[in-house]
């Protein structure tokens, strides 16, 4: 059982390695919705306080927001809140998670906490926060001389909040789903390798491989049998198989061989994994056409031809 053991044990490696992406990606999506649902301030600086830009920051806005700029597709907007203290705060966001955000809002709050990261801003949104903020309240009181003494030199990226909790969520979807894959590759590859051990030739087969004429680290070829693992343990005749030939493939300038074999009255490739020695498939092929005489060496035309006559 220790050689077919070291055969199937990227099963289990499969199996193990999708366990492990999931749980750890279940931990990622879980901070990522606690980050996005987070309503901690102990961890944020009041926007008054802002003195640098990249600060996590946030204002509680009792206002609903007047929009002063936005983009062409009117997807984000930039606009002017203010707090019970009647303090102005220019803030930028995706439009409609903004209204999604006030939509929440029932009559007994007293107010909405935007939170984001501060950034400094630029000379045109100044000069569209001036103008939206003086045909707001119709008068011309805001000017870029005391512009920053309104609403200081910072705006707050309300989405940045989002965002931050959003890119975990994605990820550890992302991740979860290729744990997934792992996960179901190592349990079919399971599957196939216990149909395999319970055929009722296999106790004959496992007595052979115990004593086996090669052994390498993906194939072992016994006195009738071609034993390999390729999602699943698989066993061959040797006497059944007709065709054989060497398959190679490139990778960053490294060759890697396979070798591929059909069966007689079987129309389906098999094939053993990439990573063989050219040297050592040569020899396998050559081994293989001694136990077979009637074995078809070579990738040519003329034995794919007499192959498809087989599998008719």
């Amino acid at each position: 059982m220790d050689k077919i053991n070291k055969l199937v044990k990227q099963d289990s490696t499969f199996f193990i390695i999708g366990l492990v992406i999931i749980i750890l990606s279940l931990g990622l999506t879980y901070w990522g919705f606690t980050e996005l649902n987070n309503d901690n301030l102990n961890k944020l600086t009041i926007f008054d306080n802002v003195t640098s830009p990249g600060t996590k920051t946030y204002v509680k806005a009792v206002s609903a927001p007047y929009i002063v700029a936005e983009t062409e597709d009117e997807a984000n907007v930039y606009a002017i809140v203010y707090d019970e203290d009647n303090k102005l705060y220019l803030i930028q966001s995706n439009k409609k998670r903004l209204t999604e955000k006030y939509d929440k809002l029932t009559e007994n709050d007293e107010y909405i906490i935007l939170k984001g990261t501060a950034y400094k801003t630029e000379d045109n949104i100044i000069d569209f926060t001036i103008e939206g903020y003086n045909e707001l309240v119709e008068e011309e009181l805001i000017t870029k001389n005391n512009y920053k003494d309104a609403f200081t030199e910072y705006y707050i990226d309300v989405d940045a909040d989002f965002e931050e909790g959003i890119a975990p969520i994605i990820l550890g979807i992302v991740f979860i789903s290729s744990g997934l894959i792992f996960l179901i590759i190592g349990l079919v590859s399971k599957n196939n390798t216990k149909k395999t051990m319970s055929d009722e030739n296999y106790p004959i087969v496992e007595q052979e491989i115990n004593n086996p004429e090669v052994e390498l680290k993906k194939i072992i070829i016994t006195k009738n049998y071609i034993v390999y693992n390729q999602f699943g343990l698989k066993v061959y005749k040797i006497n059944d198989i007709s065709l054989i030939y060497k398959k190679t493939f490139t990778y960053n300038g490294v060759p890697s061989h396979s070798l591929v074999f059909y069966l007689q009255n079987d129309k389906k490739q098999k094939s053993v994994p990439f990573g063989l020695d050219e040297k050592k498939v040569d020899q396998l092929m050559a081994l293989i056409y001694n136990k077979n005489n009637n074995v078809m060496v070579g990738y040519t035309k003329e034995n794919l031809q007499k192959q498809k006559e087989l599998n008719r």
